[in-house]
């Protein structure tokens, strides 16, 4: 058993059985000399210098390190990752402001973590499957989004299955004039022979392969094979992901140890999905749903034994597909599908670094990266073995089993530490305020799958020159570690129009601040960052809102816009002013929906003005943000339009008088 972290600059790992994963060549007992993050020397008979460090490998299998082709980072998994033996993952979209920083080879070093290939941000129709996505409505907007993410050096680009045909084939173009390959799933009605002329290289998921209007329970294999000739005719590659549909026929129960691993965000989304499964699934929709694995894995064999371009990817970490062991259940899926576990082993080393481009990588030969794994068992016979590590060279870096388990410890404790700071109360100091007559205070508490998220007070001031001014101060908690963001708004109002805003985010000891007035008929903005001036940007249109992730934009929607489309203004992951268009409609209780390019929010007002509860859909995640108290010093609130109050009344009026429904 190792025992120890080795950060020399010379290693030797002695005596192990070696797959290296070098066509033709047979696993051999041999030494591996290690120089810094590259492998110097592969073989039975290499001399070991004086000064290197030696490591007894006897009784151990070592391969490269794992590939990981489809997954999501976050960067509290890394020790997740790692620990599974994947040194490699390929990011098919994620938060720009995160994936960019993430992805730094230095700040992959620092943290430990696997190397990282981006896509930025994966280019979506509205709306957006995720908050995270570029919404692309047009040819112009999809080339204009793909040559920036060219510009910041992405490796691919990812694509969702809600792009319009318009963007998508802008996208697939300008990715060809960058030389950058186009991933993504089949979209929805799209002919394969379509996606492959258009210039698609990458698919996830095996439905790419079902013919139009087919389905896994009913398909015969024999009309599965065009779509195969096709996609190996092309030269295009395809992550099967077949553990995404296999999962959904297991219980691992509310006290898998992957919860406690995986973080409160995803714990409670992975509960939900398997309560949902156990409730609304009978016999025959699992028997059929068996029916469909087995069509899936005899479709999987077939693409293998046609020569299909094949890279695992465990789709991580969407509900019950953990970071670093679900590409393990990945293989095994392969495995069963009746792929042998030296092809299974093949595809995620040396396969996959050959599919994906990457050449430093995926075979253990000098002048390659030394990213290895150490396990107990012989992957070569029986994949599962993967699951036995007992060392991982990450890039030069010997982590211990012992390492490895203390780091998931110390995952599994911030976990619970930040699962108990989201069941308790958030604190939040008040706005300041102008001078004037306070109209309106409210308290409000923000709450997701996780529990609370954030907490914000709000405070409506009517200023001595009559214009009302929406001040609010919200803290958001953080997703890991950190102190989190604090936003702070100022919003004025005169005239029953946004007049101008003030905001300052404040996170990770940095302050960016961002001001606009009206000036000659146009909106001014500036920005500064720690008290430095960054730029003014300019924008013509009549601004009706500032999306800022404060309560104090839904308050000012409500005092002065009515039914039909507005400009808003918001800041996208670059921080670089955008305007965007929502649509507001009224129902008839005076409650406002919202149409907005990351997805509907729907706002409930009271007479005076506070918001009684704010939903918000992005994609699959909902969030809710609740009044929880409110004063009106003396006043009446918030002045609103008459129309909409003039349906609330109506709706008081309505309402049963007992508080039944």
């Amino acid at each position: 058993m190792l025992t120890a972290l080795l950060l020399l600059d010379l290693v030797a790992l002695v005596g192990g059985k070696v797959h290296t994963l070098v066509p033709g060549a047979a696993p051999l007992e041999a030494t591996i000399l290690v120089d810094g993050d590259r492998i110097r020397a592969v073989g039975a008979g290499v001399a070991i210098p004086a000064d290197a460090r030696q490591v007894d490998a006897r009784g151990l299998h070592i391969v490269p390190g794992l590939i990981d082709g489809f997954g999501y980072h976050d960067p509290e998994h890394d020790a997740l990752y790692v620990a599974a033996g994947v040194t490699t993952l390929r990011d098919h979209g994620n938060e720009l402001g995160r994936i960019f920083g993430s992805r730094d080879r230095a700040e992959r070093d620092r943290v430990q973590g696997p190397l990282l290939s981006i896509a930025g941000g994966v280019l979506d129709g509205k709306p957006p499957s995720t908050a995270a996505a570029v919404v692309v409505t047009s040819e112009v907007e999809a080339k204009e989004a793909v040559h920036h993410l060219w510009e910041e050096k992405i490796d691919f680009v990812a694509v969702h299955g809600g792009i319009g045909e318009e963007a998508w084939r802008g996208a697939c173009a300008m990715a060809a004039e960058k030389g950058l390959a186009v991933w993504g799933p089949l979209r929805p009605k799209q002919a394969l022979a379509d996606a492959l002329a258009g210039g698609q290289k990458g698919f996830v998921f095996l439905d790419a392969l079902l013919p139009a209007g087919r389905t896994w329970s009913e398909v015969e294999l024999a009309e599965l094979e065009p779509g195969l000739r096709a996609l190996q005719a092309s030269g295009a590659a395809l992550v099967p992901a077949l553990r995404g549909y296999a999962r959904l026929v297991d219980d691992e129960g509310e006290s898998a140890p992957e919860l406690a691993q995986v973080g409160p965000q995803y714990e409670s989304v992975w509960l939900a999905d398997l309560l949902g499964r156990r409730n609304s699934w009978s016999a025959e929709l699992r028997a059929a749903a068996n029916v469909a694995i087995g069509k899936q894995r005899s479709a999987l064999l077939l693409a293998q034994r046609t020569g299909l371009r094949l890279v695992p990817g465990s789709g991580a970490p969407h509900p019950w597909l953990a970071p670093g062991s679900g590409l393990v259940r990945e293989l095994l899926e392969w495995q069963a599908a009746g792929i042998p576990a030296a092809a299974c082993l093949d595809a995620v080393t040396r396969g996959a670094a050959s599919t994906l481009g990457l050449g430093d990588r995926g075979s253990i030969e000098p002048g390659k990266l030394a990213d290895l794994v150490l396990v107990r068992g012989d992957p070569s016979a029986d994949i599962g073995a993967l699951a036995q590590v007992d060392a991982v060279l990450l890039r030069g870096a010997l982590l211990s089993r012992a390492d490895l388990d203390l780091r998931l410890q110390a995952l599994a404790a911030a976990n619970a530490k930040r699962k108990a700071q989201a069941s308790a109360p958030i604190a939040v100091e008040s706005p300041k305020v102008p001078e004037g007559e306070l109209l309106l205070t409210c308290r409000y508490e923000t709450v997701a799958a996780t529990g609370r998220v954030a907490a914000e007070r709000i405070a409506v001031v009517r200023e001595l020159d009559g214009v009302i001014t929406l001040c609010g101060r919200r803290r958001i908690l953080p997703t890991g570690g950190g102190s989190g963001t604090e936003v702070e708004a100022r919003q004025r109002i005169a005239k029953g129009a946004l007049d101008s805003f003030e905001v300052k985010v404040r996170n990770t000891g940095h302050e960016l601040v961002v001001r606009a007035q009206k000036v000659a008929g146009q909106w001014r903005v500036e920005r500064r960052l720690d008290g430095a001036f960054i730029d003014i940007q300019n924008a013509r249109e009549s601004i009706g809102a500032i999306d800022c992730d404060s309560v104090t934009t839904y308050l000012a929607i409500a005092a002065t816009r009515g039914p039909g489309p507005f400009p808003v203004v918001r800041f996208d992951e670059g921080l670089q002013l955008e305007v965007v268009r929502w649509e507001l409609a009224l129902d008839e209780d005076g409650d406002h929906a919202l149409k907005t390019p990351t997805g509907l929010k729907f706002a409930g007002f009271m007479e005076n003005g506070a918001a009684k509860a704010i939903f918000e859909q992005v994609g699959q995640a909902q969030v809710q943000t609740t009044l929880q108290e409110f004063d009106l010093h003396g006043s009446t609130g918030l002045p609103l339009p008459a129309d909409k109050l003039e349906k609330m009344k109506r709706a008081a009026l309505a309402a049963p008088k007992d508080g039944s429904k």
